[in-house]
């Protein structure tokens, strides 16, 4: 019995050993989504079990497979039939990206991470720590473009060839390099085929990220014209071109594709189920240059005046078999079902439509377009129902902003008509408008009727009136995160003489110094609120009940100079690691429990409103904060010197009216009380408040039927600055008030919950 164990794990490493006689390459050529067989998607589903490293480009891959759902499933396919998860739960493809916390470029770590996430190897060529999984990925973040030819063996193909010796139970996806704008002289194109000879030569299976950037999904050739990854070329950008002359929603999909654009992580989405087809035992397809048979006896049916529902014979392919339709209007194409049917629910009364259809095979062939029907909408006489629920809030000296509730129609709303004063100022899409341009401290009276797809309008709603503010009252939003805006470093306790002040993104955070040079402008003035914000490139080893601590510095330092041992080039801390007022944090931040969702995001915001206050009066001066990770998570953080949009910025509210001082008379006012901010809301919005003297405080929330919501604060305050937070994840959309109450006087204000 022995003997037959030993023979039988013998077989079964020889089998996971050579199950692929020859190379896969998933490139370009493999983006045709509807050429793989909803059979091979279910096997890859049921037999693959992924875990992924990868940092920002990497992420191409996972935010267009995220998107890919929705956009499949309006094409006739099971309903989220191309959904992943990390645990593969619901039947979805387990691909885990949570666990491997870099990506290849950072070598060893990425050999070692992967070594210490498989573990030892057990008799089935897996790692006896997770032994389920069976695909292992890492994906470049620009480093390939700095390698030499001998780095591409010694820091990437040599450990990716042992790894696939040590774990034969394993398959280990090769990965080319992010296309950087060098051209075919650079050092990159000469690196991915490096990578790209050497799978081919070895039977390897390669995900070629660089060539899928090189082409436009009509196989258009950007490679020899500089192209990066972000789609720019010497002549232009070959996806914003692409998709600006394709439709959205059914040539191609949105989604948040990192450094480029959203039809490149299309197809990166696209190789990927190519790449788990295959891998799942799929044999991938054979050129069929044959059109299917053109679809016959189409017939549109008539449903309401804005709604056509179309349906023919199936079509044939004798070779590759017929993979889906298009559906042309008016001879373009406006959608893709692999069903012989289709709803146009977009479609206007009164007008006269004329339908095809077309056939495409498993090879991407397309037969001729079947003979034309023609349809006429009936009209529509019925005009929508009238708003309500309109509100108009003043948010400067110029403008006031209208929000409504949505109208109904027996088709479809087209857009609303805003009238102020009893004349036609706006004709929007949308619920809301900004009115801009009026005149200070001015009452308006406002009115929305609604208006359908035939030109029906309603009666115009209830009226809603605003007075626009005093100038001094005015708010003022600022933001800043520009280089010469922002001073920022990393100190490291084990390394003390090491600056990073020129660094974009350095690894797991001792200390953060940053400062923002706060402009002239807010001398003076009366800051509503401040919040600063920290970009997540990666978090690992997650632990409960950690927070990142903000402290104010008490002294100046120099970016380019900093060090745990000094403030600057020969001039030490008082304390190593930095001088502080370490007696009370100015703000905490907490960890997020789920690293997959805080890598590559923003932590929430941390409120500094009150420091950033007393910077702009003088006192203390401002000498920046210090941010310091004493917990166990790891945690990386995005610097001034990366991409706009993935860098720490500090976002500030302020008005030009003084804040009141303590000796202001106490006849005039106990109080001051702002608007709630930000207004309309949702979920949250924050209510801030100024006492002259210690006084007690009752704020209140309340329905328009006079019902109490919440108590927000009741209690004894001290003179100066307060705020607190209104929360209403649970209500409805509409109108609340709050009244803030204190000593024996009382304020009451509006506020608009639109969700």
């Amino acid at each position: 019995m022995k003997t037959t164990w030993i023979i039988l794990a013998a077989l079964l490493l020889f089998f996971a050993t050579a199950v692929f006689s020859q190379p896969i390459i998933v490139d370009h050529t493999c983006i045709d989504i509807f050429q793989i067989p909803v059979t091979a998607i279910q096997s890859a589903k049921a037999d693959l079990h992924i875990v992924y490293g990868h940092t920002s480009h990497g992420s191409q891959i996972t935010s267009g497979m995220s998107g890919l759902v929705d956009f499949m499933n309006g094409k006739g396919y099971e309903h989220n039939l191309f959904a992943y998860n990390s645990d593969g739960s619901a039947g979805a493809l387990q691909l885990n990206d949570g666990p491997l916390a870099n990506d290849v470029g950072y070598y060893p770590d990425w050999v070692n991470e992967t070594r210490n996430f498989l573990g030892t190897p057990n008799a089935q060529g897996r790692g006896s720590s997770h032994p389920t999984y069976n695909v292992v990925l890492w994906s470049w973040c620009g480093q390939l473009s700095g390698y030499s030819n001998t780095d591409v063996y010694t820091m990437y193909l040599n450990d990716m060839n042992q790894l696939e010796q040590d774990y034969p139970g394993v398959t280990f996806v090769y990965m080319t390099g992010h296309s950087d704008g060098s051209g075919l002289e650079g050092a990159l194109h000469q690196n991915n085929q490096t990578i790209r000879n050497y799978c081919m030569l070895n039977d390897k299976v390669l995900f070629d990220f660089y060539d899928i950037e090189c082409y436009d999904p009509d196989g258009n050739y950007f490679g020899d014209k500089y192209v990066d990854d972000a789609c720019n070329y010497d002549g232009g950008n070959w996806a914003q071109e692409w998709q600006n002359s394709h439709t959205e929603g059914v040539d191609w999909y949105s989604c948040d594709a990192a450094h480029s654009e959203p039809v490149n992580g299309n197809m990166k989405a696209y190789a990927a189920w190519w790449l788990w087809a295959r891998l799942g035992g799929w044999a991938g397809t054979t050129p069929d240059l044959t059109a299917p048979s053109i679809p016959q006896n189409l017939d549109a049916s008539i449903v309401n005046e804005t709604q056509v529902d179309l349906s023919w014979d199936v079509s044939t392919d004798a070779e590759s078999g017929v993979s889906r339709y298009r559906v042309y209007r008016d001879g373009q194409a406006i959608a893709t079902t692999t069903s012989n049917t289709f709803s146009d629910q977009t479609c206007v009364p009164g007008e006269t439509y004329q339908y095809q259809v077309s056939a495409i095979n498993g090879g991407g062939s397309e037969s001729d377009k079947s003979v034309p029907v023609e349809v006429t909408l009936p009209t529509d006489n019925q005009p929508p129902s009238t708003p309500t629920g309109l509100t108009a809030n003043p948010v400067s000296s110029t403008e006031i902003d209208l929000s409504w509730d949505a109208a109904t129609d027996n088709s479809a709303v087209s857009g609303y008509r805003v009238y102020r004063d009893g004349e036609q100022v706006a004709d929007v899409e949308d619920t809301y408008f900004s009115d801009s341009g009026l005149t200070p401290q001015t009452g308006y009276r406002y009115r929305v009727s609604a208006y359908d797809v035939a030109g029906n309008e309603s009666s115009l709603s209830d009226p809603a009136t605003a007075t626009t503010l005093d100038p001094s009252q005015e708010r003022t939003t600022i933001r800043l995160e520009d280089t010469d805006e922002v001073d920022d470093t990393f100190i490291y306790e084990n390394d003390p003489t090491g600056n990073y002040g020129g660094d974009c993104c350095p690894g797991e955070i001792d200390r953060v110094l940053v400062r923002f040079n706060l402009p002239a402008v807010l001398s003076g003035k009366h800051i509503l609120s401040a919040n600063l914000e920290f970009f997540v490139w990666n978090q690992s080893n997650y632990h409960d009940n950690e927070t990142l601590k903000i402290y104010r510095m008490t002294r100046s330092w120099d970016e380019y100079g900093a060090t745990w041992q000094n403030a600057a080039d020969g001039d030490p801390w008082a304390t190593p690691g930095g001088d502080a007022d370490m007696a009370t944090p100015v703000a905490q931040i907490p960890q997020q429990p789920d690293q997959a969702d805080w890598d590559h995001a923003f932590y929430p915001p941390a409120d500094i409103t009150q420091l950033v206050q007393a910077w702009t009066d003088g006192t203390p001066p401002n000498h920046g904060l210090m941010v310091v990770n004493d917990g166990q998570t790891e945690i990386g953080f995005k610097a001034s010197e990366y991409d706009e949009g993935s860098r720490p910025y500090l976002e500030i509210v302020y008005t030009d009216k003084p804040i009141p001082s303590s000796t202001e008379s106490e006849s005039v006012s106990s109080f001051e009380l702002c608007s709630n901010y930000p207004n309309p809301f949702n979920p949250g919005t924050t209510i801030q408040f100024y006492l002259i003297t210690r006084e007690n405080v009752e704020i209140k929330v309340y329905d328009l039927q006079g019902r109490e919501i919440q108590t927000l604060l009741s209690g004894q305050m001290d003179a100066g600055q307060h705020e607190v937070h209104f929360a209403a994840d649970n209500l409805a959309s509409g109108v609340y008030v709050y009244t803030v109450r204190v000593g024996q006087h009382q304020m009451m204000r509006k506020m608009l919950l639109a969700k």
